[in-house]
């Protein structure tokens, strides 16, 4: 089975630093969160889609099935990837909110200054210790993880070994997708570029055995890892 995992193309949210993360200062403006609205798109972000879109076209793997977040800068990006992707454009697309982005709690909306003024004593907090500290109303790592957990095994049970799954997300919630296909016993921080493709080849007839195949590097392939290529024109 084939999975291809997809950031979504700039937002203004992304720009304007909105809906924040939760650890140091610097990483408040690169969270997305679940605010969402009717045009999300930059106008780089338009031509990062099309580009993928393109770039997906000369695929040599065309999708069997589309997945996508319901918000609407996923929706948006995908609009514009089957404009230019003949492939994707005769499927219908998933949405589902298991896919969507971290849920920021008190602070979405919000960008880092305006979170200070609102909350002071609990920024503080946040940006004097590396230890996750919760954020009233927001989703913890365990619960995103567990989130990407339910995800994976439910398209292992719906799927075949000739499935190619093409799924748009968020940078946030990618960095658990990513670190639970890989068996990860942590989730790794990765800053995931807008458009950023993952790709993914794994044998689902041999997932649940021991060892010998379990460490075998022809059956989990990774044919490429938060790639940029797509956007060699738009740099």
């Amino acid at each position: 089975m084939r999975l291809i995992l997809m950031r979504h193309a700039q937002c203004h949210s992304n720009v304007e630093g909105r809906m924040l993360g939760n650890r140091d200062a610097a990483a408040f403006s690169e969270v997305a969160g679940q605010e969402d609205s009717a045009e999300e798109l930059t106008d780089l972000g338009k031509s990062q889609a099309q580009s993928l879109g393109a770039w997906l076209a000369r695929h040599h793997v065309a999708p069997t099935h589309l997945y996508s977040s319901p918000l609407a800068r996923a929706r948006q990006t995908w609009a514009l990837v089957q404009q230019y992707c003949a492939p994707a454009s005769a499927l219908e697309i998933n949405y589902d909110r298991h896919l969507m982005e971290i849920d920021q709690g008190i602070f979405t909306g919000l960008t880092w200054p305006q979170a200070c003024d609102r909350y002071p004593t609990l920024c503080k907090a946040l940006v004097q210790s590396l230890d996750w500290r919760p954020v009233p109303e927001a989703e913890s790592p365990v619960d995103c993880r567990e989130r990407a957990k339910s995800l994976i095994a439910q398209w292992l049970q719906q799927h075949r070994q000739e499935d190619s799954l093409w799924v748009i997300s968020h940078g946030g919630f990618l960095c658990h997708l990513v670190s639970e296909i890989m068996g990860c016993d942590r989730t790794w921080g990765c800053a995931i570029v807008p458009t950023g493709v993952f790709e993914f080849e794994l044998d689902l007839s041999r997932r649940s055995q021991g060892q010998e195949n379990q460490f075998n590097t022809a059956l989990w392939k990774i044919h490429c890892f938060n790639s940029a290529e797509h956007l060699a024109s738009f740099s």
